[in-house]
């Protein structure tokens, strides 16, 4: 069994397979996916699926340095 402590789901979500990646992580006993926000654009769709996939996928929400501003307290 593995767990995946650090992957970017939206990035296949943007590419429309994300449901083929999660069947082949189950396939190869990836038993758990932590998958890292870097945006409040990728927040919604990390909770919509822990939601989806709450015994497979958590998530974290974060700021990745290269994609705020100078407003991005207030941003929050």
């Amino acid at each position: 069994m593995w767990f995946d402590s650090h992957c970017h789901l939206k990035i296949f979500s943007d590419r429309e397979d994300l449901e083929n990646v999660i069947s082949r992580a189950t396939d190869s006993r990836v038993l758990k996916m932590i998958t890292v926000g870097t945006s409040p654009k990728d927040w919604k769709l990390y909770a919509n699926l822990v939601e989806k996939y709450s015994d497979q996928i958590e998530y974290t929400v974060g700021l990745h340095p290269s994609y705020v501003g100078s407003t991005w307290e207030n941003e929050l």
